[in-house]
């Protein structure tokens, strides 16, 4: 009975949701499915935003970086934080990793104070930078140059700490 009335619930709430807020969970309107001729070619441009939700400016700190890695997350943050939290990301001195969430501003700055400095994060709510990635599985990283445009993408089927740590 106990089973029934949760599914009862579950229904009626999620029937009660507007599709937009629905759609911040995934950047994509249908199920995503990997298409390799959607992946970001060499010299593809990144839309982030000029400051993270810190209000650093994400050019300033990419130009004086040795690497610059963006990992870009889902909208479940404890999902894609378990799966491969942010502080774990494999990297050197000098680095600058960029991490986007697909979730509101207030809720990424309050993850964001507990992350050290070399790691920029940004809200991504909307997911455009996800869709201009082909992001269709998170957390995906991406390798980026100075001027923020894409050099190397995560190959399908490679994890993310292990790809990061043989770029």
């Amino acid at each position: 009975m106990l089973a029934w009335l949760g599914v009862a619930v579950a229904a009626l709430s999620f029937s009660g949701v507007p599709e937009k807020i629905r759609q911040l969970r995934t950047p994509y309107a249908e199920r995503a499915v990997f298409d390799a001729s959607k992946e970001p070619t060499p010299g593809t441009p990144v839309p982030l935003p000029e400051t993270d939700v810190l209000g650093r400016n994400i050019r300033e700190l990419a130009a004086k970086a040795g690497r610059v890695i963006l990992v870009v997350y889902g909208g479940c943050d404890d999902c894609s934080a378990r799966k491969h939290a942010p502080t774990m990301i494999p990297r050197e001195e000098g680095d600058c990793v960029i991490v986007a969430w697909m979730s509101h501003e207030e809720t990424v700055r309050r993850r964001a104070r507990s992350y050290s400095k070399d790691i920029v994060t940004i809200a991504d709510p909307e997911g455009a930078v996800a869709r201009k990635l082909h992001a269709f599985w998170l957390p995906r990283a991406y390798i980026l140059d100075q001027s923020l445009k894409v050099t190397a993408s995560q190959p399908y089927g490679v994890g993310l700490g292990e790809w990061v740590s043989e770029q």
